[in-house]
């Protein structure tokens, strides 16, 4: 048997190649340098293995589309169960408007092959087939989309343009395809009643947002200007000047209560009751309440002068 506890003064390599215990001590080289190249590609990949893999469910919110500029108009009512019925006037009137409006998109045909509508996402609709109508095929039911639009879609509301007008380009389009479903009494009297069309509405004006915002944003502007002024106002020798200082808690905000209601400029009665809302709701100190009617007078005399 080989006596491996005997020292040698040099290494024997052939004699560690035919004794691969020898080897053995490197087993614990081995592990720590796979051990380092383990922990180096972990570091390197953490990235990756950390990434949020979760796919988000349901569609991404769409693009926002601001509304333009238009002025509110009055329409005049109809009498639905007249007008219901298509007659030849109506449907050489729906033809020039369905054209003017609708063929851009839907094509002249209504094959859904318009110009416009080639580059949208859904494309328009084919008048011409009866499957996928988002609201049906009826009359009520088409007038509901060119009352509301259609969410999601190029479909915009044409709730401006006249009622009869609109039932005219009803009438026309249910001339392009065949077998659409015809509505009863019922449903002819929901529509109605739904939209007020005997009665006729006057349509809101609207502004795009970012007008809206634009002139908030001066409003909000002005407000603070005059806010602003306060100091000035409260450096005069007017009698009321030295009450309104006695019950604000924030002579800037005081002001800006006042200044965004004017009911209670119209008597004193009108304004000693405002006075009581603001102490309530802590908007001033509660001496306002102890004031006496000349103080009253003066305060209210003083805020007219500068409103």
């Amino acid at each position: 048997m080989e006596n491996f506890n005997k020292y040698e003064d040099e290494i024997n390599f052939k004699a560690v190649l035919k004794t691969p215990i020898r080897w053995f001590g490197l087993i614990y080289i081995f592990f720590i340098i796979v051990i380092i190249i383990g922990g180096l590609f972990y570091i390197n990949s953490l990235p990756i293995l950390t990434a949020n893999k979760v796919q988000a469910e349901g569609k991404f919110a769409e693009p926002f589309k601001d509304i333009y500029k238009k002025k509110g108009v009055k329409l005049e009512g109809v009498d639905v169960f007249v007008i219901s019925k298509p007659t030849d006037e109506l449907i050489t009137e729906g033809k020039k408007l369905y054209e003017s409006n609708c063929s851009s998109c839907h094509g002249l045909e209504g094959k859904g092959d318009g110009p416009a509508g080639s580059g949208l996402n859904p494309p328009p609709r084919n008048l011409q087939t009866a499957e996928g109508w988002k609201n049906g095929r009826k009359i009520s039911q088409m007038f509901k989309t060119l009352e509301d639009g259609i969410p999601g879609t190029a479909m915009v509301a044409y709730e401006y343009m006249p009622i009869s007008e609109r039932f005219a380009i009803i009438h026309f389009m249910r001339t392009l395809g065949t077998d659409f479903p015809i509505d009863n009494e019922d449903e002819l009297k929901q529509l109605d009643l739904e939209y007020k069309l005997s009665e006729g509405k006057i349509t809101n004006n609207q502004i795009p947002v970012e007008l809206t915002i634009k002139l908030l944003d001066q409003e909000n502007r002005f407000e603070n200007e005059k806010v602003d002024e306060v100091s000035k106002f409260l450096a005069s020798n007017h009698p009321g000047a030295n009450i309104f200082k006695r019950l604000s808690y924030n002579e800037k905000m005081t002001y800006y209560v006042f200044m965004k209601n004017s009911s209670w400029m119209n008597d004193l009665n009108s304004f000693n009751s405002y006075l009581n809302i603001l102490v309530q709701s802590n908007a001033i100190k509660s001496v306002a309440t102890n004031l006496s009617k000349t103080e009253k007078e003066q305060l209210l005399e003083f805020l007219i002068s500068i409103f």
